[in-house]
Order: C-alpha cells, then sequence, then structure tokens
C-alpha cells in the first residue's frame, strides 16, 4: 500500500448548497448594513479561512421566483477549478447539477516502516533493560520536560530494537 503525500500544500473543496439568497456571492457582500446577520457571519468566516467562492451564476430557480446562488464551490487555492458547467437538475430538484474539473496533484512516495512481531519478544531481557533509575536520568532536565520526554522515547525505542523482533515492510 502506497502513502499519498504532496510536496506543497493540501487542496481542499466544499461543495455545497449554503442557502444564502441575500448574499452575493459575486461581490461577497450581504444586503443591509448589519454585521450580526447569519449571512455576515458565513462571509466573513469564509473570507477569514481564504476560501475562493467558483459558481457566478444562479444554481436554483423556480417558477417565476427570482433564481438564486445557493450552491456554492469552495476551494481553498483559486486555480484549482476549471470549466465550471451549470446543467439541468435531476429528478424534481430545482437546483442545478454543477459539473467541474478539481486540477489537484498528489505525488506518490515510498514509505518503508518497521514492523515489530510483540508476540516473540523477550519480555523478561526488556524489563531488565527498563529497570533504570529514571529519577538521575531525568532529574537534571526538570526544568525542560519535552527533553525528559525524548531521553525516554529514546531509552524505549532503543530497548524495543533489541528486544523485540521486526521486519522492515517497503509499502510500494
Amino acid at each position: 500500500m502506497r502513502e499519498a503525500s504532496q510536496s506543497t500544500s493540501t487542496h481542499a473543496l466544499i461543495v455545497e448548497d449554503f442557502n444564502y439568497p441575500d448574499v452575493d456571492w459575486n461581490t461577497w457582500k450581504t444586503e443591509g448594513d448589519s454585521t450580526d446577520g447569519e449571512d455576515y457571519n458565513i462571509v466573513e468566516s469564509l473570507r477569514d479561512g481564504y476560501w475562493f467562492q467558483h459558481v457566478t451564476k444562479e444554481t436554483r430557480g423556480r417558477g417565476t421566483n427570482k433564481p438564486n446562488l445557493l450552491d456554492l464551490i469552495l476551494t481553498n487555492k483559486e486555480d484549482i477549478l476549471l470549466n465550471i458547467q451549470h446543467q439541468s437538475p435531476l429528478g424534481k430538484s430545482d437546483h442545478c447539477c454543477l459539473v467541474f474539473n478539481f486540477n489537484c496533484r498528489t505525488e506518490i512516495t515510498d514509505n518503508p516502516s518497521t514492523k515489530f512481531y510483540y508476540d516473540r519478544g523477550e519480555y523478561v531481557a526488556l524489563r531488565q533493560e527498563l529497570s533504570i533509575d529514571w529519577q538521575n536520568k531525568l532529574t537534571p532536565h526538570t526544568n525542560d520536560p519535552e527533553r525528559q520526554c525524548r531521553i525516554y522515547k529514546e531509552i524505549l525505542l532503543e530497548a524495543q530494537k533489541k528486544h523485540i523482533p521486526s521486519k522492515e515492510i517497503n509499502q510500494s
């Protein structure tokens, strides 16, 4: 099994019926001057999160009612969405279907790991090796708990390597 990693940053995509008919999503403005409304708060939250909104035409229309832009496609990068198409609604829905290309790249890397066979561990020897004077080992670093944790972890992992059989697994 391969693990996916990205060399730059993570791409995010949100597609949702946000149902805020009083927001002009082309200008990111709300009706009125109120900063207390839910409409205002959602716009500000999306701005604070540096989201990009890609839908520019109305997505819902019913009969003679004014069409609204309710369905949004949000990404955390401006240039990762291409070719947005508004297609006919499915079934009895009054929301159009949005079809688009999400342009993202993933690098696949081999990630070797170690598998420990704990059922074959030499626990008497492990216990003996870890029977050290922890107080003296960690006291010189009482003002640095992170250092104490690193020391403890290094000792524990070294003892694990010695007393628990393992095998390198190449996950490619």
